[in-house]
């Protein structure tokens, strides 16, 4: 077993593949290229490959799945995943998957009626022909992959009889380099379980063929921190726990990691948090108390190196932090938060965009007086409520970060934060923070969506600049 493969971690990087696929590459198809699992023997092997389809089902686009030979044999494997068509049309491109036998030392055999197959792909179809397979077609003697056909030569025909213009293959984990041959085109991609974590993106028209490597950890000399993240402790979390967290933020390549919970949720139980009217009356609110956070900040004491224990303090309606003083003081990071406003809450509440925006400034003159290290998704409340963010409050919220030195955060969960009011931001030199606001493994650190914001506000200087790179002081 290779030290830079994480297969414990499979299904959690698929699923981070799958939403950065979704989000920012939204491709026509994803083809998936076998040794989906490790251990084809174990007991958990089924009920592992039921997890990653129903990650996989998650993909806005149409998936090819291929068996490799790690995974069940192929009638098993199939009756989990879906099995694929002959060829599948994208546009004028053509993808031919092909299941090969396995022969020794793992090399694979590919069968006179898939030749014929491949051949036939040809049949009423002029445009590019990708073929995709489990162990890489490569022609002998040019890359330092030790895995290939026993009938390389007839294979190798049969891709020029049908003018294939790409084949791609996996099952060598480190990968190769493109090949040019014959007037073909031959890739073995990396691995997504070993270290970096990569997937890649492959863009062809009849003539141009470009080839992008996604890794799904972050640039390790980026320094860069996740300073919102939830645990099991929030009332939406997903499957976020303290243990696996701080090995994950490791692996991610980030600096640190800042657990920062919901105190609104650690002090109320669950249906009076979201229903938002403990918000009225704030900390001194008894209604509906149940009070978790002790078993929190026990549960955060045995945490190691690079964790910075926070919260995530919700504000009232006039501003105030729900938190009690005692609680306050242990938090390394402490994120102000606009959860509700009184517009939001109750059977009748109302979506009326002037009420909110007045409601929302009330909050925030008050909010950034009360020590907080940053505010928390800045006019999310808005998208929430089906709303735009007003604009109008871009240049007075900016000011009033920069007066009381309070950061801004990025925030991507549930949110599509807008480059304008960030762009307000950097020329104002207020500082800002990464936030996945992580409820899910997945989520943790993927600041790939941040770092292409900052693009789209024109920022390509030193990040270190602008954003914070410590645990504490923020400010």
């Amino acid at each position: 077993m290779s030290p830079h493969r994480e297969g414990r971690f499979g299904d959690i990087l698929l699923s981070r593949a799958v939403h950065r696929i979704n989000r920012m590459i939204q491709p026509d198809a994803v083809a998936v290229l076998g040794d989906c699992i490790d251990l084809p023997d174990s007991t958990q092997s089924m009920a592992r490959l039921k997890r990653l389809r129903h990650i996989l089902d998650q993909l806005l686009c149409p998936t090819i799945v291929i068996p490799g030979n790690h995974d069940l044999p192929s009638s098993q494997f199939y009756s989990v995943m879906p099995q694929p068509a002959d060829f599948l049309d994208i546009g004028k491109v053509r993808l031919v998957p092909l299941v090969d036998a396995e022969e020794p030392d793992c090399n694979a055999r590919r069968s006179d009626t898939d030749l014929q197959r491949l051949r036939a792909a040809r049949q009423g179809h002029d445009g590019p022909i990708i073929t995709l397979q489990h162990v890489p077609v490569l022609p002998p003697g040019t890359t330092a992959c030790p895995f290939g056909y026993t009938n390389i030569e007839a294979v190798l025909k049969a891709m020029s009889d049908a003018g294939v213009s790409l084949s791609v293959g996996g099952h060598y984990h480190v990968g190769t380099g493109m090949v040019n041959h014959d007037n073909c085109r031959f890739l073995c991609v990396r691995s997504l379980c070993d270290i970096p974590f990569v997937f890649t993106v492959i863009v062809m028209d009849d003539v141009e063929c470009h080839v992008e490597e996604q890794r799904l950890s972050m640039p390790s000399d980026l320094g860069l921190i996740d300073y919102h993240s939830h645990t099991q402790f929030a009332y939406c979390a997903g499957d976020i726990n303290m243990e696996w967290s701080p090995q994950l933020a490791k692996l991610y390549g980030l600096s640190g990691l800042a657990m920062t919970e919901h105190s609104g949720q650690l002090y109320f139980e669950g249906e009076t948090y979201w229903n938002g009217r403990f918000s009225a009356s704030g900390i001194a609110t008894t209604e509906g108390r149940l009070n978790r956070m002790g078993d929190y900040w026990s549960a955060l004491q045995h945490m190691g190196d690079g964790i910075i224990v926070g919260l995530e303090a919700d504000a009232d309606f006039q501003g105030n932090l729900v938190i009690e003083e005692q609680d306050r003081s242990r938090a390394d990071v402490l994120l102000g938060a606009v959860h509700f406003l009184p517009d939001t809450v109750g059977p009748d509440a109302k979506r009326n965009p002037k009420h909110l925006a007045e409601q929302f400034m009330v909050v925030m003159q008050r909010l950034v007086t009360t020590g907080i290290d940053a505010v928390a998704h800045p006019f999310r409340i808005f998208r929430r409520a089906g709303l735009e963010p007003p604009q109008e409050l871009y240049e007075p919220i900016v000011r009033l970060l920069k007066k009381h030195g309070v950061a801004a955060e990025i925030n991507f969960h549930t949110n599509e934060p807008d480059p304008d009011f960030f762009r307000l931001c950097l020329d104002a030199g207020v500082r800002l923070t990464f936030g996945s606001d992580a409820h899910d493994l997945h989520a943790i650190g993927e600041f790939t969506p941040h770092l292409q914001l900052l693009r789209n506000c024109g920022y390509d200087g030193d990040l270190a600049d602008i954003i914070v790179t410590e645990a504490s002081p923020i400010r």
